[in-house]
């Protein structure tokens, strides 16, 4: 397992120390973890709109780098063409899409309920033309 929670897919690497922030915050991707409110907050919809008004990215379990290779095989065809369609509900700002998006796959819908931050990863993101974004 990584800092992440993630499995490396190598058992016998010894896992790296996290990288933390100034304030003690987990990074991933250059992407801080910042210490999170009660769960509770999260059933309601004020609370994503107004986290995302500012927030530019958060990554909630794992960079896609650290599961890459364990979902190559569901997300490419036999053949190796990475053309499946792909779906991240509550993608959040998080940018595993990205990762997905650079790493070959094209094919990919991001849905979240929040319209600040389908607006703000549209925006971030407008050179990946194939990329779906939607509110729901």
């Amino acid at each position: 397992m990584n800092s992440e929670g993630c499995d490396s897919g190598n058992n016998d690497a010894v896992p790296e120390p996290q990288q933390h922030s100034s304030d003690g915050d987990i990074i991933c991707n250059s992407i801080s973890k910042p210490k999170l409110p009660k769960n509770s907050m999260y059933a309601q919809h004020k609370y994503w709109e107004e986290r995302f008004k500012t927030e530019e990215g958060f990554e909630w379990l794992c960079c896609y780098d650290d599961v890459a290779e364990q979902l190559a095989p569901y997300l490419q065809k036999s053949d190796g063409n990475k053309n499946r369609r792909i779906l991240v509900l509550g993608c959040g700002n998080s940018p595993f899409s990205e990762d997905l998006y650079n790493a070959g796959y094209r094919n990919i819908v991001n849905i979240d309920y929040s319209s600040n931050v389908i607006h703000r990863m549209e925006e971030k993101n407008q050179d990946k033309t194939s990329m779906e974004w939607m509110e729901s």
